[in-house]
């Protein structure tokens, strides 16, 4: 899992601020600016995944394309929710009125997440490219259909590294 390490160790300096950020929509009781200190560390965490490793790295899991894939999804989301789960226990615990629109964008931010990644793995060994950009673009303009984007980039994504690891 090499995306976190290089990603947190470039953004590091940057993690103070989407606290910050959750800390100052608390002080002024603003829940909104809260949930976009939150979202802040979804994005941070989906910035890792843009660039692809080389096949080397992919080649030496020999797992399935299934399960590499899920086991992908696996460790980026136990890192970012061990990251966001501050900016959410505070929230929570401060505006416990808007805990449903809290639930709401948490679970937004973690299906972005999981696009992401798949997305990174649908045009491996190159980077994201142009349709993969529309169809990440298009789940942030409308969430609903994230639900059907997450299973079709995990169809792909397999066949796409089924020659990788094979």
């Amino acid at each position: 899992p090499f995306e976190f390490p290089i990603g947190f160790r470039k953004w590091f300096w940057a993690y103070p601020i989407p606290y910050f950020i959750v800390l100052k929509g608390v002080e002024v009781g603003n829940f909104n600016l809260g949930l976009f200190g939150m979202e802040l560390i979804f994005a941070f965490s989906m910035l890792f995944y843009l660039l692809p490793e080389t096949p080397y790295y992919v080649w030496i899991h020999k797992d399935e394309p299934k399960l590499f894939l899920v086991k992908k999804i696996g460790i980026g989301l136990l890192y970012t929710l061990v990251l966001a789960f501050p900016a959410v226990f505070v929230l929570g615990f401060f505006f416990p009125t808007h805990v449903f629109s809290l639930a709401l964008f948490f679970a937004l931010g973690i299906g972005y997440l999981i696009t992401v990644i798949l997305a990174k793995y649908t045009s491996f060994p190159k980077s994201i490219s142009l349709p993969q950009a529309i169809v990440i673009g298009l789940s942030l303009y409308y969430p609903v259909i994230i639900v059907g984007v997450i299973p079709f980039l995990f169809i792909y994504a397999s066949k796409n590294l089924k020659s990788i690891l094979k």
